[in-house]
């Protein structure tokens, strides 16, 4: 084994049972060294010694310091190991003979365990960003090349945490930020700086990501969901005075070259606070300031389209544009809607027999109706809907398909 320090390299976690998007299960030792593994294809294998001398549980005060750097089957894609024994502030730069590293988006982390005793750090390091036409999600990957800095550094005593791991084709990275204390993370793609929490304190976070997920408590958790591999930069605020109010602001700042529209929602619990639909070139700081406390989930929903078009088959039916020639004749009253709502066609383009259908913003259907031949009005019953915003779907037999909003308050 590289690196023998009275003991094997151990290369699966019982402590965290979460599993990361470098592929394989994480885990700290009492000295703050990791040991983590990556399984995909083009990347390579990074392992940090766990500390095999010292005893189990977790003890305070061991620091270590930089071993030896082993290069075994470095170039060999598929299984490409590198082994680094790394201490609080202990630094290195890959050189020439160390050859050309891929990895994926090295976002900075910390591991977080219910242990007082034990002093937390992070691996971190500045790669270049190299997306290119790689698939979205998972298997974009950036370059840490020759000069690019890797190390590990000390962060607050008090357990401070960043997982990520691989779901859903998508990336997600959480972070868990104690009451009072700030953490720093920045990256080529995307920067979260010095955030801190407590009622009086702002975060502001620059990021390329889908879908912001605010937990309350005294350990919020910021979820990041990158929607595609070259999505537009949104900025998302989030602010909290003293009665724990919060003000979301989106700011769309660019608009990537495919796209020509986005969606964003404002969601609190099951209750939709805000929603609009609008070009990213616009550039606009909308702002919402509920009466609602920090006691479940906020979600922020920012959702692209390839093009504006006639409806496309998606789980989520966020962002729907219509297509506006085959819906410029359909009207829906009231608007907005109560117990009610009466879907209206002109002469020029009667109903075919078909179904409508009701969704929610988060993709659940409620409500299908079928229609018979040559009808040009159909109502329905949304008594029962809570107050928000809602899709109507209609598909033909006919192979016509549009999507309408309506607003149903009570």
């Amino acid at each position: 084994m590289v690196m023998g320090c009275g003991g094997p390299i151990i290369l699966s976690s019982i402590l965290l049972e979460r599993q990361n998007y470098f592929g394989e299960k994480m885990i700290q030792k009492s000295n703050g060294d990791y040991e983590f593994v990556t399984t995909a294809l083009d990347t390579f294998l990074l392992r940090t010694q766990a500390g095999i001398g010292n005893p189990w549980p977790f003890a305070t005060g061991v620091t270590a310091t930089l071993d030896s750097i082993s290069f075994d089957n470095f170039l060999n894609v598929n299984d490409s190991v590198m082994y680094i024994h790394l201490s609080n502030n202990q630094e290195i730069q890959l050189s020439k003979q160390h050859g050309f590293v891929k990895t994926f988006s090295f976002i900075p982390f910390v591991t977080y365990f219910q242990s007082y005793d034990t002093v937390s750090y992070s691996i971190w390091g500045i790669p270049h960003l190299n997306l290119g036409d790689t698939l979205p999600g998972f298997y974009g990957v950036f370059d840490l090349d020759i000069g690019d800095q890797l190390g590990i550094r000390r962060v607050d005593d008090f357990p401070t945490a960043i997982f990520t791991r691989y779901d859903n084709r998508q990336i997600v990275g959480e972070i868990a930020i104690p009451n009072g204390l700030s953490y720093e993370m920045w990256h080529d793609a995307f920067t979260i700086s010095v955030i801190s929490w407590s009622p009086t304190d702002s975060v502001y976070i620059p990021l390329q990501m889908d879908t912001l997920t605010y937990l309350a408590g005294d350990y919020p958790f910021l979820s990041l969901l990158p929607y595609q591999y070259k999505p537009g930069k949104v900025q998302i605020g989030v602010h909290l005075n003293s009665s724990f109010h919060n003000r979301i602001e989106y700011l769309f700042e660019n608009t990537p070259y495919y796209d020509t529209c986005a969606h964003a929602m404002i969601r609190y619990d099951d209750i939709t606070n805000y929603n609009y639909a609008e070009g990213l070139a616009n550039n606009k700081t909308r702002h919402y300031t509920p009466s609602h406390t920090w006691e479940s989930r906020l979600y922020c929903y920012v959702k692209q389209m390839d093009s504006i078009g006639p409806c496309i088959d998606l789980s989520l039916l966020l962002g729907i544009e219509d297509d506006l020639l085959a819906t410029s004749a359909v009207s829906l009253r009231p608007q907005p809607a109560n117990d009610h709502m009466v879907i209206e066609v002109g002469d020029a383009m009667h109903l075919t027999q078909g179904n409508v259908a009701v969704f929610a913003l988060d993709g659940k259907k409620l409500l299908g109706v079928e229609l018979t031949l040559g009808e040009t009005q159909l109502e329905i019953s949304t008594r029962d809907f809570l107050s928000g915003i809602y899709f109507l779907r209609y598909e033909g037999v006919d192979g016509k398909v549009w999507t309408k909003k309506f607003v149903v308050q009570h």
